[in-house]
């Protein structure tokens, strides 16, 4: 699905990349009120978009990441 950074550049970016990325993940119930939705359907989103994080972290070959969730 993603291609890797050699692959879409021509070349590794591996040195220069982080080798821990950290992301807080908040708002996505009030995501979804906004847009008229059930907070269940913010959640679902979220969740849907964790995993393509988790596969793009992947390509990058970054070794660790770290979600923080927060919920009311």
């Amino acid at each position: 699905m993603f291609k890797t950074i050699k692959e879409k550049l021509g070349f590794s970016l591996k040195p220069n990349l982080p080798r821990h990325i950290a992301i807080s993940i908040s708002g996505s119930e009030q995501w979804a009120v906004e847009k008229g939705k059930r907070i269940d359907y913010g959640l679902k989103k979220s969740g849907e978009n964790i995993i393509k994080l988790l596969e793009f972290q992947s390509k990058l070959e970054v070794p660790v990441i770290t979600l923080f969730a927060y919920s009311n």
